[in-house]
């Protein structure tokens, strides 16, 4: 009787272990980063934090960066895009700094180095004497932002980590770089699974016509020398027939300048091959009539020639989906 109880505990077990198999293999890619490029970058403008000169600091962030590559975040180099920039690196920056570096990243011409998250972490390493024997106490905390959408999106802190002191501060806390990394990394991949999740889905709503779901980015739509009539049919469009639209900025200027914030959760190269069709549906030619340019969330659509062809208006039948 035992022995038939243990076997068929057995297959229990083994059941279990092949259902977790199975569940694991189908949400590994929802729990990764999905390729997602991050700019990791240390915040050092605290005097009470290790600053990047610091053994620590080399130790944890190259620790982290290799950790976030195994959780398939593709992680771009900061001393990488000092080299491709010719920027000076310095130590005790301010996050307004960290912040202009990131931008300008994302708005050069190599798209290697264009980021969709942003994330900072700063260091805070102490000892307490006991008298008797030293203790350390190590703070880590951070924020992570969407770098394309210009959007904070939460901030964490890791728990504190406290040990005795066997040598001094600085050795010790460097011999724990990988705990502290794996630590970090742990809380950095739970807050940027909004920002993965976002992506996908993005995707996924895009291709599906949902009007939900994922990131919602802010894009900015500049139309210069369309005719009112133009502009309101185009507005009408992108609102109604443009996949993952949320909402709309009220608008600015005149029929010579018109600026059109626009909320979506499609992503930009989307809504670049979505707005290339409307043109042409409305009888104009975007190799010959329309020039549009985009950089980065902004869109310059610039008409150049009025198209002899008459407006045809837009079919019924969704084609942005």
């Amino acid at each position: 009787m035992l022995k038939k109880i243990a076997r068929a505990s057995a297959l229990v077990a083994g059941l279990i272990g092949a259902l977790s198999i199975v569940s694991c293999s189908n949400t590994s890619h929802a729990q990764s980063g999905a390729g997602i490029p991050v700019i990791i970058m240390g915040e050092d403008s605290d005097k009470r934090s290790i600053p990047r000169d610091s053994d620590i600091f080399r130790r944890v962030i190259n620790e982290l960066k290799s950790q976030m590559s195994r959780y398939n975040f593709y992680v771009i180099d900061e001393e990488m895009l000092a080299v491709e920039f010719g920027w000076k690196m310095r130590k005790r920056r301010p996050k307004t700094e960290l912040i202009q570096v990131v931008d300008l990243a994302n708005q050069g011409t190599n798209m290697a180095y264009h980021s969709k998250a942003f994330v900072t972490f700063k260091i805070v390493a102490q000892q307490k004497d006991m008298g008797f024997a030293k203790k350390a106490f190590v703070r880590i905390s951070g924020e992570v932002y969407d770098s394309q959408a210009r959007r904070f999106i939460s901030s964490y802190e890791v728990p504190k980590l406290v040990f005795p002191i066997q040598t001094e501060l600085i050795e010790d806390v460097g011999d724990r770089a990988r705990d502290i990394a794996a630590s970090l990394g742990d809380a950095l991949r739970k807050q940027l699974a909004f920002v993965s999740r976002g992506s996908a889905t993005a995707t996924t709503g895009a291709a599906s016509g949902s009007q939900s779901g994922g990131m919602a980015v802010t894009y900015s739509f500049v139309f210069r020398n369309f005719a009112t009539r133009e502009v309101m049919e185009m507005t009408g469009v992108m609102e109604d027939e443009f996949a993952g639209f949320q909402r709309a900025q009220p608008p600015q200027g005149d029929s010579a300048v018109f600026r059109y914030g626009y909320v979506s959760t499609a992503k930009a190269n989307k809504l670049y091959r979505w707005l290339n069709v409307l043109i042409s549906d409305m009888g104009m030619s975007p190799d010959r009539d329309v020039k549009i340019t985009m950089r980065g969330t902004t869109f310059e659509v610039n008409k150049m020639f009025d198209s002899p062809a008459p407006s045809g208006g837009v079919p019924k039948k969704c084609k942005y989906c």
